[in-house]
């Protein structure tokens, strides 16, 4: 049966995964892929918790930019913001495994959503960016929308950014990876 259910996997996932399932409501045990079904259970699992990841990404950024770009906040930035917020609840709730696991995943996604904000608005922001602002709670709380910080500037603060080699070193590492050319106001600092 290992050859026939590695051929079957490889040719058509779809009935390989409804011949396992029959298969275990069957309690048929010893004729099981038991190797392929573990491999992709562990894969589901690690892709449940990037996908909340990037959703706690998603909403830090969008709070980021709530808080640092006032000046452009809008209707659908909030519903964003709401909606993240929702998806990343319906998530625990569907997937309550993840529980566990979130503050982790909070704390990670984290430094890329600063990277993001930056490079998606061109956001400059403070020096303590290496900690995060806001806890867990704070930010899956629908009352908390954070107010501008007096000492935000802008990306076209030059001197300011050019103290920070890190933040230009990041936003180019992070341009180069996803193919973004390099804004007029980067190009000035390389």
């Amino acid at each position: 049966m290992a050859t026939t259910n590695k051929a079957l996997y490889e040719s058509d996932y779809c009935l390989w995964v409804e011949q396992q399932l029959a298969l275990l409501k069957e309690r048929r045990f010893d004729q099981i892929d038991t190797y392929r079904l573990a491999r992709d259970l562990k894969a589901l699992a690690i892709e449940e918790e990037h996908q909340l990841q990037r959703r706690f990404q998603a909403l830090l950024s969008d709070l980021l930019i709530w808080q640092y770009h006032y000046d452009f906040r809008s209707y659908p930035q909030r519903c964003r913001i709401e909606t993240q917020r929702d998806h990343i609840r319906d998530m625990l709730e569907d997937m309550p495994g993840l529980v566990h696991c979130q503050q982790a995943l909070f704390d990670a996604a984290y430094q890329e959503a600063v990277y993001e904000a930056a490079i998606r608005n061109y956001v400059w922001l403070p020096d303590n960016f290496h900690v995060g602002l806001w806890t867990l709670n704070e930010v899956m709380d629908n009352q908390f929308w954070p107010e501008q910080w007096p000492n935000a500037a802008k990306l076209d603060d030059m001197d300011s950014l050019r103290k920070q080699p890190w933040f230009v070193q990041e936003i180019l590492r992070a341009m180069d990876e996803w193919g973004v050319e390099l804004p007029p106001v980067l190009s000035q600092l390389v």
